[in-house]
């Protein structure tokens, strides 16, 4: 891989992140509208989500120094087609 690509390839998801990350902000009282609850609760939700990906990042990022990348994201790709399958 390329120098250049690899760069992007770091920086694109890292910019993404930030820019969810601070508009979401502009769109909590929409948002607490429609769902009928309370901004506080969705900020709570929004944070659990957050945690929830630093932790299963560090899960699956030791997992896949086990047993491999492949297997490792094929894991998580299964993991979460399960429930989307049960809805």
């Amino acid at each position: 891989m390329n120098k250049t690509l690899a760069i992007f390839s770091v920086i694109i998801p890292f910019l993404l992140s930030a820019y969810v990350m601070y508009t979401i902000s502009f769109v909590l009282t929409p948002l607490s509208h429609y769902f009928s609850t309370t901004i506080s609760s969705i900020v709570i939700a929004i944070t659990l989500s957050w945690i929830g990906g630093a932790i299963g990042g560090l899960i699956f990022g030791r997992l896949s120094d086990l047993i491999g990348r492949r297997r490792a994201l094929l894991m998580s790709f299964f993991l979460f087609s399960i429930p989307e399958i049960l809805l």
